[in-house]
């Protein structure tokens, strides 16, 4: 075996080791996180008239409903896009009109009325996450074990 192929084969699996790594232990750092920024710019900031929220079981903070929407690897760089699939069973994108503001429908409530009330819950995953530096320790950690 050269020199290059047993650079590329340990490139390789440096890559897959990261995946996984990425895929489990960072994807759970993640879920955790959001979870955190729902409980406090969601679930915190208004109460709900209309409606019982589920939080985690089957709501917003469940982490079932928590998961990559991308995962991209290149040579250099992995990249993931972690994404709240909680949806109403019209299949209405419920973690994207709160995030956003926009989209409530029972015109009783008085977030209907206060419209757009956004409770952006992603940039506050990406804040809980940028100050505590999680990802890059849990990678560490989860890359040990390699």
């Amino acid at each position: 075996m050269s020199i290059s192929s047993e650079i590329s084969a340990l490139k390789q699996q440096l890559g897959d080791a990261i995946e996984t790594a990425m895929r489990t232990v960072v994807l759970d750092v993640v879920k955790e996180s959001m979870v955190r920024a729902i409980d406090d710019v969601v679930y915190d900031a208004y109460e709900p008239t209309q409606y019982v929220r589920r939080e985690a079981e089957g709501g917003l903070t469940d982490p079932e409903n928590i998961d990559i929407e991308s995962y991209d690897r290149s040579e250099t760089q992995h990249t993931m896009v972690v994404k709240n699939y909680r949806n109403d069973f019209g299949g209405r994108d419920v973690a994207e009109i709160v995030n956003k503001g926009t989209g409530y429908t029972w015109k009783d409530s008085a977030i209907y009325q206060m419209q757009p009330y956004p409770r952006p819950f992603y940039q506050e995953t990406d804040r809980i996450l940028q100050d505590e530096g999680d990802l890059d320790m849990f990678l560490e950690i989860a890359l040990s074990k390699f």
